[in-house]
């Protein structure tokens, strides 16, 4: 997945990666990442990975779960490649994941 390097609230560097990204990476490896999530698949929430539509329900979840969380361009300032913004701003925490949006992972480990 292409990561992109950007300015969280002006101060702190972050990794964020594209919906657009996403989707592709996940409709490629999709048989390895249904086994590595049995209890989602086991309870119904993903079934399958087939569509964009399948991914999004995927990303809907990792947001949900606080996997990662969903970014948007800082409205303060212009930016030069709308797509690939270098400032950003965390969305509100009940946006819903789009296939357009921004994404940061969240370490999780500790």
């Amino acid at each position: 997945m292409k990561i992109h390097k950007g300015l969280m609230m002006r101060t702190s560097s972050i990794d964020y990666f594209r919906a657009v990204n996403f989707h592709v990476g996940v409709l490629a490896f999709k048989d390895k990442i249904l086994a590595m999530i049995p209890t989602f698949v086991k309870e119904g929430s993903i079934k399958k990975l087939e569509t964009i539509d399948d991914s999004v329900a995927l990303g809907q979840q990792m947001l949900e779960w606080k996997i990662i969380i969903q970014l948007r361009k800082d409205p303060g300032l212009v930016h030069a490649n709308e797509k690939i913004p270098k400032f950003v701003v965390p969305t509100p925490p009940d946006a819903k994941f789009t296939e357009k949006g921004i994404f940061h992972i969240l370490d999780t480990t500790t």
